[in-house]
């Protein structure tokens, strides 16, 4: 078992900050992933802000009907975040 910390992996040498290398269109799919986890997060909001119009039950479900589509978004925006930070190939179970 290792026991210093690898330089291969952008989260196992510590820098979380140095992006690997990525194409125009993985930029653009990234950052379509953001906005659409950004849009969830504010009907997110406004549901909560507005919670004082609905009963007990009927805020829960929403809620709950809600979590799905804010789930998904946040799943594709930590998708394209680990395929920036691991580039493609790299066998994170060897680390």
């Amino acid at each position: 078992m290792k026991t210093e910390p690898c330089e291969h992996h952008p989260i196992c040498s510590g820098n979380l900050l140095k992006p690997a290398l990525a194409s125009s269109d993985q930029d653009a799919d990234r950052e379509m992933a953001l906005t659409r986890w950004r849009a969830h997060i504010g009907r997110l909001r406004l549901l909560v802000e507005n919670a004082d119009e609905f009963t007990p039950s009927e805020f829960v479900k929403r809620v709950d009907d809600f979590m799905p589509e804010l789930r998904s978004a946040a799943m594709g925006t930590v998708i394209h975040v680990l395929k920036r930070l691991w580039p493609s190939g790299t066998d994170l179970m060897n680390c």
